[in-house]
């Protein structure tokens, strides 16, 4: 339920339909968060702002912090920052690890705005920063020359003038990551009023309610270059269709049905096309009934759903990036716990290419001859990534991003410094040097760490649970075929009745078990089943594979299943399934 609540929160794919961030969408499209531009790069900024209006976006909540004010609204901050290109440098090298542009939005028409020290009037010296307009507030004033806010002109309306307006004081901040990167825009809102002074041009500016300290926050990303969109459409796209093909299937309760002829996906593609190969529909099928494994275990392991999420992760990385950012820092400064939250959920995102960091190794592994790597260090990497469940893999990379949050300025991007840089001084820097690259790097070198080390814990487990279960001939014949990370061995142990006889670990599960879990890791084409058809009840089995994998096949072993526990429980199954769809592999 988990994937579900955060693929239907999280998800760009379902904004649109949702109308989630139409308000927000038309407020950019109508000029809400316009500014005033000062050089080349703001007019460049504004453009692009208008041109994305209506791509992917996101709203977070608001902040209600302490920064260095005793208010967040900029109800207080009228015109404080002059606007101004900030870089974020580390380890005092001046190198550009992220780029912030930030400007006022633009006031109500024919209105200036300025703010002057808490406590004095519109005659003061205004107060200004050229940095971050968050570290200083005032009482903010308007001066207004629009005879529309004060004056009615409807012959009926008995009403005296006006003596005050609502209007929302907006601040944005455009980042950019690395030079050539997508730019991300930061928009802070802020409900105010403007209250008139006497029968001056000036109004006094206060929050439309009264004590109100927030800025809610919204993140506009511009669009991407097409692989990333591709990444991102697609792998979002897959991602629905097996959670939603998975779920109809439990609430169903629908059985299995196994094919016995192996076919290619190539070969059902032109089937479907054809509308059918009646050759190939009179084969026979089995009926292997139902299962027993969790929902969550339908999707985990299975190869397409882990390649999707990657895919999707990798497509959304500065994206995600960003919003974690964003919300850690709002984290920071209120403590909220549901900012920290979210921030976790946008972080899990990567978990997916950690799983695919995996399997990477895996199929580097497998190859024969790695002249850089001893045999038994082979073959022990390859032993502990067996154990490496995608649920695993999951909590280990949460835990993981946890600890490069709190070791963040301790033992990597030390000494944080906000270059300002109003001349265009200072170079953008390249992905690799960027606050992303090293931020996800160190993260993910934690999560290895990590998973090694529960990896090596579950693989403990499974030994104590069946001591010789590597021994099994179906789950040898699973690994063999495997060519993704995610498969949960212990899972499937805790599910299947195991017995030991021989020295050799006996598995009783149902036949629709069986397949599901061999089908769910074998992805290079559709599994096919044949067994012998004079199978006793107490017969043992042994599992093999043939066509490259296509086709797992049971046959007698010529041995009999003696633990008076084991048969008990096969008895005791038979009371309510088909003979046929229990069977012990060995």
């Amino acid at each position: 339920m988990y994937t579900v609540f955060v693929f239907l929160t999280t998800s760009s794919l379902l904004d649109h339909p949702l109308v989630r961030q139409s308000v927000f969408q038309d407020d950019i499209a109508h000029g809400l968060y316009d500014f005033e531009p000062r050089d080349r790069v703001d007019e460049l900024l504004l453009a692009q702002l208008h041109t994305d209006a209506y791509s992917t976006s996101k709203y977070l909540g608001y902040q209600d912090h302490r920064h260095t004010a005793p208010t967040a609204s900029w109800c207080h901050r009228i015109n404080i920052d002059k606007g101004n290109s900030i870089h974020i440098s580390y380890d005092g090298d001046g190198i550009s690890r992220r780029y912030l542009r930030k400007n006022h939005g633009k006031l109500p028409g024919h209105c200036t705005g300025f703010t002057v020290p808490m406590g004095e009037d519109y005659s003061a010296n205004p107060i200004w920063v050229v940095n971050d307009a968050r570290s200083m507030y005032g009482q903010s004033y308007l001066h207004c020359e629009d005879p529309r806010l004060w004056e009615s002109r409807d012959p009926t309306d008995q009403t005296q003038n006006n003596t005050e307006f609502r209007f929302r004081a907006t601040y944005i901040i455009a980042q950019q990551h690395f030079a050539s990167a997508l730019i991300a825009f930061e928009t802070q809102t802020s409900y105010c009023k403007a209250i008139k002074i006497n029968t001056t041009d000036f109004w006094r500016v206060e929050p439309a309610i009264e004590g109100d300290t927030k800025a809610y926050l919204n993140v506009l990303f511009t669009n991407k270059s097409r692989l990333l969109s591709y990444l991102d459409v697609v792998g979002q796209i897959v991602v629905a269709l097996v959670i939603v093909k998975t779920l109809l299937t439990a609430i169903a309760h629908a059985e299995i049905i196994i094919p016995t002829q192996s076919r290619t996906y190539y070969q059902l593609a032109l089937d479907w096309v054809k509308g059918g190969n009646p050759a190939y529909e009179q084969h026979p099928r089995i009926n292997a009934g139902g299962s027993r494994f969790k929902l969550s275990n339908a999707w985990l392991a299975n190869p397409i759903y882990i390649v999707a999420s990657g895919m999707y992760a990798l497509g959304t990385s500065t994206e995600s990036q960003m919003i974690v950012e964003v919300l850690y820092w709002q984290y920071c400064q209120s403590h909220d716990s549901t900012d920290i939250i979210y921030a976790g959920i946008y972080a899990t995102r990567h978990a997916w290419v950690s799983v695919a960091i995996w399997s990477v190794i895996r199929n580097l592994l497998g190859f024969p001859r790695i002249p850089i790597l001893p045999k038994c260090v082979r073959e022990h990497i390859l032993g502990v990534e067996t154990y490496c469940s995608s649920r695993l893999l999951v909590i280990t990379f949460l835990m993981s991003s946890a600890t490069a949050t709190l070791t963040r300025g301790v033992i990597y991007l030390l000494d944080v410094v906000d270059l300002t840089d109003v001349a265009s001084g200072i170079p953008k820097g390249s992905f690799w040097q960027s606050e992303v690259f090293q931020s996800l790097a160190v993260n993910h070198a934690f999560a290895l760490l990590y998973s090694y080390a529960t990896a090596t814990c579950n693989k403990l487990m499974c030994r104590k649970l069946c001591p010789s279960h590597r021994r099994n001939s179906f789950l040898r014949a699973l690994d063999s075929n495997r060519r993704f990370s995610g498969f949960d061995m212990l899972e499937f142990l805790q599910t299947a009745q195991a017995d030991t006889m021989h020295g050799q670990t006996i598995l009783i599960l149902r036949l629709s078990e069986f397949y599901q879990a061999y089908a769910s890791v074998n992805v290079l084409a559709p599994t096919a089943v044949q067994m012998d058809t004079d199978v006793a009840f107490d017969d043992v089995l042994v599992a093999s594979t043939q066509e490259n994998g296509r086709v797992l096949c049971f046959s007698k072993s010529g041995v009999k299943v003696e633990s008076k526990s084991a048969l008990h429980a096969i008895q005791q199954s038979m009371q309510n399934d088909n003979p046929h769809r229990l069977i012990c592999v060995m």
